[in-house]
């Protein structure tokens, strides 16, 4: 299991937001099939701070989709990752 530190800023003040929920999933695409690997995603102490614990069935390079949805309205963004076991 890893842990990912997710934080949400407001691009004037730089400060931390809240932003409600969030959604954090991995996915690779393979010759034939989608591997797919989800998050569970925790609020901490710190408003705008979230963590995500998310454990890849294998190493390789992944798509991360990373989306929220609350008082900020809702968001998406998209990148890759290489994960290495």
């Amino acid at each position: 299991m890893n842990d990912v530190v997710i934080e949400f800023r407001d691009t004037a003040s730089g400060e931390l937001v809240d932003v409600g929920t969030v959604k954090f999933d991995l996915d690779m695409n393979m010759l034939g099939m989608v591997m797919h690997d989800g998050s569970t995603i925790q609020r901490t102490d710190t408003l705008g701070r979230y963590r995500a614990k998310v454990e890849p069935e294998m190493g390789g390079d992944w798509m991360a989709a990373l989306q929220f949805e609350g008082p900020r309205g809702k968001g998406q963004v998209s990148f890759s990752v290489n994960v290495k076991l």
